[in-house]
């Protein structure tokens, strides 16, 4: 009910005073009190205190969005204090926000009757302040206009941010993140400011996070990330691979250790090599190992050849550090995101399958687990998954493939006791015969696969061996081309089908060849390698790594008689009339049967000229002086004379041929024939009659100049170097160079020889040379020659006459035991 207050407007630095009373309405002494407070007018002054917190102011509730290296997001809390006495108006608080901050939109709160949302853009500001921010998730400026603060207030402007991934570990930053406040004076309209200056402190700590995936482009960690890779098919005895991918999502450096996951979910193992413990088929434990028992894992780095190994003294082995991404790439062997935000490490996983694992079963899972070095509770899951096992097959057909339409008696579906093919062969009897068998090999599995190739002899003719002597079975490619029928083959000898498999569906044909032994060849209980008869053989495919997976085809050879007698050789030699000669022979049986041989029909003839009587007789060695004829003991043979020879067996055989009386006979040419199997052999012996001269001829090299000296012949047989053996080609051989020759004629009757004629050609490709032949060319009683002319070929001719020759000139005699002889020389061409 009192008068209306005062409005006192007092210049600053002014002291005003009010004066309180109070009066008791009882009397009293003294009857009133009064108080005097006296203000002095002070102008307005405005602080600012920046600071940083993990945690929201009271009343705050965060603002969620961003993501931030460290816990969460941090809370900028710009605190002002108007400590005048009077009003500052349009006080303005710039906060700059630093490289690495980023604001968290709709963050934005103002102190003002609690916590008065601030809105990001224009027009959604309450009354009393303007509020911007940068209108994304960007760095930026925050900006709050307070358009009045009262004396001896204070108040809070604070909003969210995030710690940008891009940033440092540990480096801190101290001088950029600053916030200034300009206001002005509400009396003296006098503006102050930027006023003061406020910077805060902060550090990066390392946040780890990883991608296990089975991308070699995509890094996340949650949806939409390729956590599963997937196998569609193996059989039991194989390996598979996949391809994992660790991402470093985190902002350092990091090394992931990567553990199995075993048959109950936990992460085991200290080296590259997991053994499937605890593995089961059809387990459902989550990431448990589903493979069947006794699946072997290994951990490959990226080359996919070299173990993955622990490079840092963890307890498993790891990928080694993983880099940040710099400048838009990451070094060898890291591979980038398509973001072009992380740095990966393939890591290659392979799993061989137990070749007794049961089929069809699947699928089957192996989780592995990278986990980061630096925080061990940060870690991530890639499942690798093989959706079935299935059975392996194999199906080996003869002329025919699969897709070629081949049918059982080609050997379509397992193998069977029936021959498929069977090869009639004749074999040589002196050179390896060769004879082929197609193998299609059809890969009837769902893999593509690898196929090693065997034979052996599943049964063989009476008395041989299992295998038999000196055969062998290999395989080559085919190299007919489009005929696919093993007419030619190319390349050397293989082992399998090849270093690439075979598509599942696909085959490949390769052809089996055996070698066979010629009939001539033998050994100690065998007289031959090759004996007639039925050799059956196992054609067998068996795929790599997996002995169970096969097949076999039967196949046989059906050997035929290889039959070849001979008699060896043909004979020639001297004798003089009323004489006799004996000849060897040898019957040979190089076939593979046993043959008898027989002395059919006139098996023993001689060529019978007018007056003439030349007779002959054939033995049968006994072997009691073996190769000497016993007439006594030897058997005679006659046309009931049969023997059995073996193969590889021989028999050695005389022939005796007598001359007749008269001398001056035409050589007699002697027929031995032998039969077998209806088939005849025979042997020739041509004797000669030497009325008792016998000639021999010598040879040696020498000088061109002059001719050898004479020699002194004894006996028919010269001195000095005269050999009748075959002079070795060498330097004496060559063109230019000089043979001397000497034809001596011994007679070896009790009877005078006379009207001797002795005559040679000088040999082919030489010629006549005088300078080495003697003067005169002949030795003996009273020998004239007649030669070519000098350097020219032509016949040397000795007589035992003056010229002109026999018979005008008179006769000459060599007396028994004498000898005569021609000696010349020629050069080589």
């Amino acid at each position: 009910g009192g008068p209306a207050p005062r409005r006192l407007n007092p210049a600053v630095g002014a002291t005003v005073s009010i004066t309180v009373t109070a009066t008791s309405g009882a009397p009293s002494s003294p009857p009133s009190q009064q108080v005097i407070d006296t203000t002095t007018i002070g102008n307005c002054s405005i602080t600012l205190t920046k600071a940083l917190s993990s945690t929201p102011p009271p009343g705050v509730t965060p603002v969620s969005g961003g993501l931030s290296p460290n816990a969460g997001p941090l809370y900028v809390v710009l605190s002002y204090n108007n400590s005048g006495s009077i009003a500052c108006s349009n006080a303005i608080i710039n906060d700059p926000l630093p490289s690495g901050f980023v604001y968290v939109p709709g963050s934005g709160r103002w102190s003002n009757s609690g916590a008065t949302v601030l809105g990001d853009g224009a027009g959604a500001d309450p009354v009393g302040i303007v509020y911007t921010s940068p209108t994304t998730a960007v760095t930026g400026t925050v900006t709050g206009t307070i358009t009045s603060v009262p004396g001896s207030t204070s108040g809070n402007l604070y909003f969210q941010v995030t710690i940008a991934s891009g940033l440092a570990v540990g480096v801190t930053a101290a001088t950029s993140n600053t916030a200034t406040v300009t206001f002005t004076d509400s009396v003296t309209m006098t503006t102050t400011g930027p006023n003061p200056s406020n910077a805060v402190t902060y550090s990066v700590a390392q946040v780890p996070a990883v991608a296990f995936n089975g991308s070699s482009t995509l890094s996340t960690a949650a949806d939409g990330e390729p956590a599963n890779v997937t196998i569609a098919s193996t059989s039991p005895g194989q390996t598979i691979q996949w391809t994992n991918y660790v991402w470093n999502n985190g902002n350092a450096p990091d090394t992931f250790d990567i553990q199995f996951r075993d048959g109950t979910g936990a992460a085991v193992g200290t080296s590259a090599t997991f053994t499937g413990a605890n593995c089961a088929s059809g387990n459902v434990t989550p990431n448990g190992c589903s493979f069947p028992a006794g699946t072997t894992f290994t951990m490959y780095r990226t080359d996919g050849v070299t173990t993955l190994i622990d490079s840092g003294g963890g307890s498993a082995p790891d990928t080694g550090l993983i880099p940040l991404v710099s400048a838009g790439t990451c070094p060898a062997p890291y591979i980038i995101n398509t973001a072009l935000t992380s740095c990966g490490y393939a890591v290659v996983v392979r799993a061989t399958i137990p070749p007794g694992a049961p089929t069809p079963t699947g699928p089957h899972n192996i989780a592995l687990q990278a986990t980061s070095a630096a925080n061990n509770t940060v870690f991530d899951l890639v499942t690798n998954i093989l959706t079935t096992i299935v059975a392996n097959t194999v199906d080996l057909t003869n002329n025919l493939s699969i897709a070629g339409g081949a049918l059982a008696a080609q050997g379509l579906g397992a193998g069977t006791a029936t021959v498929i093919t069977d090869n009639a062969v004749t074999p040589s009897v002196t050179l390896t015969t060769t004879t082929r068998f197609r193998l299609h090999i059809n890969n009837t599995s769902a893999i593509a696969s690898i196929y090693d190739l065997s034979a052996t002899f599943f049964s063989v003719p009476a008395g041989l061996a299992a295998t038999p002597v000196n055969w062998t079975i290999q395989f080559r490619a085919d190299g007919s081309g489009m005929a696919a029928d093993c007419s030619t083959v190319t390349g050397g000898n293989i082992t399998s089908t090849g270093a690439v498999p075979i598509a599942a569906g696909g085959s490949r044909l390769i052809c089996a060849e055996v070698l066979i032994p010629p009939t001539n060849q033998g050994g100690v209980g065998r007289p031959t390698d090759s004996p007639p008869g039925v050799y059956v053989l196992n054609f067998v495919v068996q795929q790599q790594g997996n002995p169970t997976v096969t097949d076999f085809k039967r196949d046989s050879i059906t050997l035929g008689n290889a039959r070849n007698v001979s008699i060896t050789p043909n004979g020639n030699q001297n004798t003089s009339p009323g004489g006799s000669v004996t000849y060897q022979h040898t019957i040979t049986n190089s076939g593979n049967v046993t043959e008898t041989i027989s002395f059919p029909g006139t098996f023993l003839t001689d060529n019978q000229f007018p007056g003439q009587a030349w007779t002959s007789a054939a033995y049968i060695d006994d072997g009691a002086g073996p190769g000497v004829l016993n007439i006594g003991s030897d058997t005679t043979i006659t046309n009931a004379v049969t023997f059995m020879l073996a193969p590889n067996s021989s028999q050695l055989i005389f022939v005796r041929v007598n001359a007749p009386a008269m001398a001056g006979s035409p050589p007699n040419v002697t027929t031995i024939t032998a039969t077998y199997n209806m088939v005849t052999v025979s042997a020739t012996d041509t004797t000669t009659l030497t009325s008792g001269l016998r000639l021999d001829k010598f040879q040696q090299l020498t000088a061109c100049a002059t001719p050898p000296a004479a020699p002194t012949i004894t006996a028919g047989v010269p001195n000095g170097s005269w050999s009748n053996a075959a002079i070795p080609a060498g330097a004496g051989t060559a063109p230019g160079q000089c043979i001397a020759y000497l034809i001596v004629g011994f007679n070896t009757t009790a009877n005078n020889i006379n009207n001797i004629t002795i005559s040679d050609v000088t040999p082919a490709n030489t010629r006549y040379e005088s300078s080495c032949s003697p003067t005169p060319l002949t030795s003996g009683p009273l020998f004239a020659s007649v030669v070519p002319a000098n350097a020219m070929a032509g016949t040397v001719t000795a007589v035992s006459a003056a010229t002109p020759a026999p018979p005008a000139a008179p006769a000459s005699i060599l007396l028994p035991g004498g000898s005569v002889s021609l000696q010349f020389c020629v050069r080589i061409n």
